[in-house]
């Protein structure tokens, strides 16, 4: 560990993780240097697939990881033969079931737009030239994120 302090936005982190003020004696920790001393690869490792997913393409259809001909079928069904509302629903993903909990408001929002930014930058790179919308929603006060393509 550095000795220098590496504050970078010390606040917003502050209200982010509340217990980083918690540490020395109430003076607080940056949250670089909480990692380094709380931090596990193991968890680091496990949150890659929340991060940056496998995105696979499937009958012109862009989906988070895996899909197969009768999962297909039945959400094509299911959703009329849209193309975009049958990625947009198997795509879903709820916030709350990865960071729920405790999770405040402003962290899950905070998370959202982070997740946001990286899957979009993840598709724009892994599916160049395609119309790929991330959207990021609440719906009773719970996040939602979802892939889908514009104009199938």
């Amino acid at each position: 560990m550095s000795k220098k302090k590496k504050y970078n936005d010390t606040e917003e982190w502050f209200s982010l993780i509340p217990e980083l003020k918690e540490w020395n004696n109430g003076k607080g920790i940056d949250h670089e240097y909480w990692i380094e001393i709380e931090g596990r690869i193991e968890y680091a490792l496990a949150y890659t697939s929340i991060f940056w997913p496998k995105f696979i393409l499937f009958r012109n259809c862009i989906f988070i990881d895996y899909m197969n001909d009768e999962i297909f079928e039945r959400w094509h069904k299911n959703c009329n033969g849209s193309l975009e509302a049958l990625e947009a629903t198997v795509n879903h993903r709820h916030l709350e079931d990865w960071f729920g909990g405790e999770s405040t408001k402003r962290q899950m929002e905070y998370m959202g737009r982070t997740l946001k930014d990286i899957w979009e930058t993840k598709l724009n790179k892994q599916f160049p030239g395609r119309q790929v919308i991330v959207e990021l929603f609440e719906v009773n006060e719970e996040y939602k994120i979802t892939v889908y393509q514009k104009n199938h």
